[in-house]
């Protein structure tokens, strides 16, 4: 804990109580409002220089300090000042960073490794809503791929040449080996892109982009 000084103002000549901390530094009488360099001991006025040819006004009497101001001269600390922070702090608004390894201000954003500052952008809050229609695209594509899929299967298993009238129909080629070989290479490609797609678009990507306001 920090030892309590007594420091006397140079204006009012009022005993004021401060931590040993506030050595060297400007503080404010609470008394009379004057500004100077706190010092142990009594301060030494500043004297101002006469001009020729008129006189030294006479010293004005000190305010009377508030009937407050008596009671806080049992302060330990009657200017505030608890602590000293000596962390490390951003270069470009002087906030303190969140810990001694970080890169980017959190306050600013200005990069302390490559000394720029970035661009501070304003995004609007993403709803459920723009999730769902975000995620309707890749789900339409999953949907799509499962249909493509079981269509194939039926068409393989349940069609053949009767199904269009027999052996002599003009028809009948639908039902036979070849065309469901057409059917099932055409599936497989439809179904790699609009599977791809759902991929990209249900795992990797899943989160809506940042709509920014201006």
């Amino acid at each position: 804990m920090a030892d309590t000084i007594s420091i006397t103002c140079p204006e009012c000549d009022k005993t004021l109580k401060a931590p040993d901390s506030v050595l060297g530094k400007k503080i404010r009488c609470k008394g009379c409002g004057a500004t100077f360099t706190a010092r142990g001991g009594k301060q030494e006025k500043t004297a101002k220089p006469v001009q020729e040819g008129k006189a030294a006004k006479p010293k004005k009497e000190a305010k009377a300090a508030p009937a407050k101001a008596a009671e806080d001269d049992d302060d330990a600390s009657p200017y505030g000042v608890t602590e000293e922070k000596f962390g490390h702090r951003c270069p470009e608004c002087a906030n303190e960073l969140e810990h001694e390894d970080a890169v980017i201000c959190l306050h600013c954003g200005y990069n302390v490794v490559t000394r720029e500052r970035k661009r501070m952008r304003k995004v609007r809050d993403v709803t459920g809503g723009d999730t769902f229609i975000w995620l309707l695209p890749g789900i339409a594509c999953a949907l799509a791929v499962v249909s493509l899929v079981t269509a194939d299967l039926i068409y393989i298993i349940l069609i053949d040449k009767d199904t269009f009238g027999g052996e002599d129909a003009t028809i009948s080629f639908l039902g036979g080996l070849g065309m469901k070989v057409w059917a099932s290479v055409i599936v497989a490609f439809l179904s790699y892109f609009f599977g791809k797609f759902a991929i990209k678009r249900l795992i990797y990507e899943h989160t809506p982009p940042e709509v920014e306001l201006h």
